[in-house]
């Protein structure tokens, strides 16, 4: 799962240099607001993504962690007499 966000992440920071390009080569101030409105929208997408890519870290985590401590207290309670 990360490696296919990783690659939404790279395509939308991809868009919005494109975006910022088309922006500072724009000569109507129409176009060039228009332009760098898109790159920050691909921005904000891409900072969207990492947002979950990060919180999918974090419940993994959570999960190996609560798996460990469920092992590790059935494997007492085993060895008990």
């Amino acid at each position: 799962m990360f490696h296919k966000l990783s690659d939404h992440i790279a395509k939308c920071v991809e868009r919005a240099d494109a975006a910022e390009m088309r922006a500072s080569e724009a000569i109507d101030a129409v176009l060039r607001s228009d332009h760098k409105l898109m790159a920050q929208h691909w921005r904000d997408l891409a900072r969207s993504y990492q947002l979950v890519e990060n919180l999918e870290r974090f419940l993994m985590e959570i999960e190996r962690a609560r798996n460990a401590l469920s092992a590790e207290t059935r494997a007492e309670q085993i060895t008990r007499p």
